[in-house]
């Protein structure tokens, strides 16, 4: 396809316009698998210092053992700050480094309203950045 417009199709098809002006999906599709690893690395930022304003990143790392639980989110051995800072942040960070796939089946919103739903109005920032990792990943869109 040359171009998306069908008009601007039938126009410059008609007229023999080089293969050079065609689109390259591959290309396309490409640039917009590093823009999504640029965005996911940008929010992985955004939610570090997040967690670091909030005063809830921790300069003590909680051990190999607490990491190993085989429970969604480390539950019976992280608080959910921890399971951001210690599993979250590091495993994407590593994903996006190596440009791995990406999850595309994530629902982090949930499980962070529920966490804090005591304490709303101080995460607020921190909620609305989880549900944007969720949309970024999945493109759904979160129900607050």
């Amino acid at each position: 396809m040359l171009f998306r417009s069908p008009f601007l199709a039938r126009v410059f098809e008609e007229d023999g316009i080089p293969a050079l002006w065609q689109r390259d999906d591959r290309r396309d599709e490409e640039e917009d698998e590093m823009n999504q690893y640029l965005l996911v690395a940008g929010l992985l930022g955004e939610l570090t210092a997040e967690l670091q304003r909030l005063e809830r990143w921790q300069a003590e790392h909680p051990g190999a053992e607490a990491l190993a639980s085989e429970l969604p989110f480390c539950v019976d051995t992280l608080s959910f700050d921890q399971w951001l800072q210690f599993v979250l942040i590091p495993r994407m960070e590593q994903l996006v480094l190596l440009q791995a796939p990406l999850p595309t089946s994530v629902s982090l919103y949930p499980m962070a309203s529920e966490v804090y739903k005591d304490e709303l109005a101080e995460v607020a920032g921190l909620l609305r950045l989880i549900g944007r990792f969720d949309l970024l990943l999945t493109g759904k869109v979160v129900e607050q």
